[in-house]
């Protein structure tokens, strides 16, 4: 059978279509990229003054469109329609595109036009993660318990180099390697990193939120080890000097706002006096959140209080228990304890905010994490202690201010 529906397009002109998860996407003489159902239902026309006369259109496996115009202009547009932004606009030999392909594993694309064909190693950032219920016609094996998926079963997916390794829902969490890495997240962060997230079905995305917003499963961890500060000077508190822009949160322990270029960062690190200078001067431990973290961080305030109340409470019933047994494990390894429970808080995709027991006192820990296979801590990061974290918040609206001085 076959299906016919009227486009202003134009055989005459260079134009190009392509079809993907069953829409037609194509561009028109009047310089539009238009998208329609198989059956001719137009769902949405992008037209810009940054447009030319589109000669070529492909779509990339991260639901990004990529089309080509005679102003040799590559220009990217999401499947919906909303984004669009310009990647290239003068290539290194052609003047008259004509068409244009994407390589297999969608980092190269080569341009054609005249006797040239430019290679153009652009890369369009795709999602590490993908998931989806859709049905498909392809046979897809678990790569946890490997039996096969249902082609509309729930399933996750990991983008590796070339292909995806699909997993049963169930099996992702248990069996695959970056399990972690979607662990203590919230629903934005989630949609940064899965691709297909906001798409599923609204049970399936309470799932999956839920899921990921439980902490992750971290073996063990060295404890009482100490950062040394490899600065000549004094790590000890009391009376010492700071410079502009720059807040106490005592011990040592200050947050700066700085200017790099146009990047504005706060940054929260371990301070040192030099010997025989009484002004205070960052170490390399710590971390600086940019501004989109920095709000995060702000937004989170009362729920990271709620979180420090609760781990507290739940230090004070654990020594109880403790003093009424009056035993300990000697199972437990020398020098090494459990990682304990935390309450996390996400940032970003490495960076997260864990409230926790640390032996006897509760912290809040604000720290980027690896992108090994195993979700583990880097030095990159700070500990603050109660007093700390109740000194950060009370110093916030004056680190806005300084945000808004830099930023003029």
């Amino acid at each position: 059978m076959t299906k016919c529906f009227l486009t202003n397009t134009n055989s005459t002109e260079l134009n190009g279509m392509t079809i993907w998860k069953e829409k037609v996407f194509y561009t028109t003489t009047d310089k539009e990229v238009k998208c329609s159902s198989l059956d001719g239902r137009e769902i949405f026309t992008h037209k810009s003054n940054k447009m030319g006369q589109p000669v070529s259109i492909a779509m990339l496996s991260a639901d990004v469109l990529l089309f080509l115009d005679r102003n040799c202009t590559l220009h990217a547009l999401s499947s919906d329609g909303k984004k669009h932004s310009i990647l290239l606009q003068k290539f290194q030999k052609v003047a008259d595109p004509c068409d244009m392909w994407i390589s297999i594993d969608d980092n190269t694309v080569y341009i054609a036009g005249g006797e040239y064909i430019d290679i153009n190693m652009k890369r369009v950032k795709t999602l590490p993660f993908i998931v989806s219920s859709q049905p498909t016609k392809v046979e897809i094996r678990c790569c946890g318990c490997k039996s096969l998926i249902n082609s509309d079963q729930l399933r996750l997916g990991v983008r590796e180099y070339k292909s995806i390794s699909w997993f049963h829902y169930a099996c992702f969490w248990t069996n695959c390697y970056y399990r972690n890495h979607l662990r203590g997240v919230d629903g934005n962060t989630l949609a940064e990193l899965v691709d297909g997230f906001i798409g599923i079905s609204p049970s399936d995305k309470s799932r999956l939120l839920i899921d990921a917003s439980s902490a992750p499963s971290i073996g063990r961890r060295k404890s009482g080890s100490k950062l040394e500060i490899p600065y000549e000077g004094s790590e000890e508190d009391g009376d010492y000097e700071l410079d502009d822009n720059i807040f106490d949160l005592t011990n040592l322990v200050c947050c700066a706002v700085t200017k790099v270029q146009t990047n504005l960062h706060v940054s929260i690190r371990k301070y040192f006096i030099p010997r025989g200078r009484t002004c205070a001067k960052p170490t390399k431990y710590g971390i600086s959140l940019n501004c989109e973290q920095w709000n995060k961080l702000e937004l989170m305030v009362d729920d990271i209080n709620s979180a420090i109340a609760t781990t507290q409470k739940t230090l004070k019933d654990k020594e109880k228990e403790k003093d009424k047994k009056d035993c300990k494990d000697k199972n437990k390894l020398q020098g090494k304890e459990e990682f304990p429970d935390w309450i996390l808080f996400s940032l970003s995709w490495k960076r997260r905010v864990g409230v926790f027991a640390s032996g006897e006192a509760v912290v809040v820990d604000i720290r980027e994490f690896s992108e090994e296979k195993t979700f583990s801590e880097s030095d990159r990061g700070i500990r603050l202690t109660p007093d700390q974290w109740k000194q950060l918040q009370e110093n916030i609206n004056n680190i806005n201010k300084s945000l808004r001085k830099l930023s003029s």
